[in-house]
């Protein structure tokens, strides 16, 4: 795999995910619940929440399959941040850089301060780095001359909708590259598939406004209760 005759450099990419995740797995272990993680693991499982997009609550509760401790419910973080060294390193190298770019971009984001701060905890934030970082990579192939590539940057964008809507904000900058996306339709078919695949989250945010009827006819109670209506209590 290269372009333009610069390889990838795989073993150090590589290198640099292992240590990155062992770091990160060590602490996993040390300390118990941040008052995030406890609040996602309280959350039943749902389309939507009154403050909350699916993603993270589904994986925080689908790690309790495996033990219901902080270190299980970190596995989901410690993997995300580590998928994310190796997207840097591709995008790096997308963009034209060498094998010692590709180095210095993989480990300096292994080791970087940011990365290891959210990778120890299943954030929302946590989740969003390799999202972030894929629907860039995409989006750089598909102004490089890989025009289908803006579909798959359309259904991850459309994913993304489920953790965060920070994608929005992401995809409002390659403006220009959109707008010289040759043949343009896939540009089009990538925002498309953004919004079908993003359908059911608006959908359930739409059920979820406090004092809109929801389905069966039921209300959700206007703000003011001490208890969050969609924390589950134990």
């Amino acid at each position: 795999m290269s372009r333009g005759g610069k390889p990838v450099a795989r073993g150090s990419i590589a290198a640099a995910a292992a240590v990155h995740a062992l770091l990160l797995s060590i602490g996993s272990a040390g300390y118990g619940y941040h008052r995030d993680e406890l609040y996602f693991r309280m959350l039943p499982p749902r389309w939507s929440y009154l403050d909350q997009p699916p993603l993270t609550p589904f994986l925080a509760r689908l790690t309790t399959h495996l033990a219901d401790e902080p270190w299980a419910l970190r596995i989901p973080a410690t993997l995300a941040s580590t998928l994310a060294v190796v997207l840097l390193a591709l995008l790096t190298h997308r963009l034209g850089g060498g094998i010692a770019a590709q180095r210095l971009a993989a480990w300096g984001y292994a080791v970087a301060a940011f990365p290891l701060m959210l990778g120890h905890l299943l954030l929302t934030s946590t989740i969003d780095l390799p999202i972030l970082l894929g629907v860039v990579l995409l989006v750089v192939k598909a102004v490089d001359g890989q025009p289908k590539s803006w579909l798959a940057a359309g259904v991850l964008a459309g994913a993304a909708a489920y953790n965060r809507l920070l994608v929005v904000a992401l995809l409002a900058g390659p403006r220009r590259g959109v707008a010289r996306a040759r043949p343009a339709r896939h540009a089009a078919y990538a925002v498309a598939m953004a919004r079908r695949a993003a359908r059911p989250r608006r959908r359930g945010s739409a059920d979820r406004v406090p004092g809109r009827p929801r389905a069966g006819g039921h209300r959700i109670p206007p703000r003011g209760r001490r208890r969050h209506p969609d924390v589950e209590l134990r």
